[in-house]
C-alpha cells in the first residue's frame, strides 16, 4: 500500500478520537469520471465494488437527493449520498446504470457550458483531457430515471477569481441552460474545485436570490443530518469527501466512517496561509 495513504490512515485514526463526530453522520461522496479512460478516471470495476460494499456489505442507508426530506438518518451508521462533478459522458453510459443496478440515485453537478459545447473544461487539464461531456438529452433521460441534475457553473471557473457581476453571470447562464434543456433550474450548486479558497461567502445572498438552497463544497468531512433540514435559515453549506482513483474498499470505508475528516482542518489551515503571509 502507498506509504502516503498509510500515513494518512494512521493520522486519521488518532484524529478521529479527538474530533467531535456528527450525531447522525451523512457523508457525501464526490466522484468525477468513472471508466472514461483518463488519468484521473476511476476504474469501473472499483466503482462497482464501492457500490456493492455500501449497499450490500455494510448495508448503509443511501440518500436520494430528490427525496432527502423523507430520509431517516441513523445515529448508529452513516448515511451516504453519491455525487458526481462536471457532466462527463461516462456518467451517463457507465455510472448511472451501475447506480441503478444497486437501487441508488445519484446527484450530478453539470457544467452547463461543457454540455452546450461552448467550453472544453478538460483542455489543458491532463488528468481529464479528452473526456467528452454527456448531452442534455442524456441529462434529461437520467433525470426521468430519478437521478438529480444540479448546477456547477457555466465555464468551471473558480468563483474566487470572479467579480460579483461575473459570478452572477456564471449562475444566470448556468441556470438558463438548465431551464432551456431540462425545463427547470436546480436548488443545488457545487463550487468548481470547492475548497475554502475557491468559495465566496459574499456571494451567498446572490446565490440564494437565484433560487439555490444548497451549496456543496469539497471540504473533506462528514456532516450532521440535521443540516439537511435547515434551508429555512438560509443557504445550507454541505461538505463532500473526494473519492480518488485507486481508492480501495478499505479506504472508502475509512472515509465514510470519519477517519479522513481531519483533512478538512488541513485544508482550512492551507487556505489561511496566503493571508498570513501577506501579514
Amino acid at each position: 500500500m502507498n506509504s502516503k495513504i498509510v500515513f494518512k490512515q494512521l493520522l486519521g485514526g488518532v484524529a478521529h478520537k479527538l474530533l467531535k463526530q456528527p450525531d447522525a453522520p451523512v457523508v457525501v461522496l464526490n466522484y468525477h469520471s468513472v471508466g472514461g479512460g483518463s488519468r484521473k478516471s476511476a476504474c469501473k470495476i472499483e466503482f462497482e465494488e464501492h457500490l456493492d460494499a455500501v449497499v450490500n456489505k455494510w448495508q448503509l442507508s443511501v440518500i436520494d437527493w430528490q427525496n432527502k426530506n423523507k430520509h431517516y438518518a441513523s445515529k448508529s451508521a452513516p448515511s451516504v449520498l453519491f455525487s458526481f462533478d462536471d457532466g462527463y459522458e461516462d456518467n451517463y453510459h457507465i455510472v448511472a446504470p451501475i447506480l441503478e443496478k444497486y437501487g441508488v440515485k445519484g446527484l450530478f453537478f453539470l457544467t452547463s457550458g461543457y454540455l452546450d459545447g461552448d467550453f472544453d473544461i478538460t483542455q489543458g487539464v491532463s488528468a481529464y483531457e479528452g473526456l467528452k461531456p454527456m448531452t442534455w438529452g442524456n441529462a434529461h433521460d437520467m433525470q426521468m430515471r430519478g437521478h438529480t441534475m444540479a448546477l456547477h457553473g457555466h465555464t468551471h471557473k473558480s468563483f474566487s477569481r470572479l467579480s460579483q457581476s461575473e459570478a452572477r453571470e456564471e449562475f444566470t447562464m448556468s441556470s438558463a441552460a438548465f431551464v432551456n434543456s431540462l425545463g427547470a433550474s436546480s436548488n443545488s450548486f457545487a463550487y468548481p474545485f470547492g475548497q475554502r479558497h475557491h468559495q465566496r461567502k459574499d456571494l451567498n445572498r446572490i446565490i440564494e436570490g437565484l433560487g439555490v438552497q444548497y451549496i456543496f463544497t469539497t471540504e473533506n468531512k462528514r456532516m450532521d443530518a440535521a443540516l439537511l433540514h435547515t434551508e429555512d435559515k438560509g443557504v445550507v453549506i454541505i461538505p463532500r469527501i473526494r473519492i480518488d482513483p485507486g481508492d480501495s474498499v478499505i479506504v472508502l470505508k475509512q472515509k465514510i466512517f470519519g477517519l479522513w475528516d481531519y483533512i478538512a482542518y488541513v485544508q482550512l489551515i492551507k487556505s489561511k496561509i496566503p493571508s498570513l503571509l501577506r501579514g
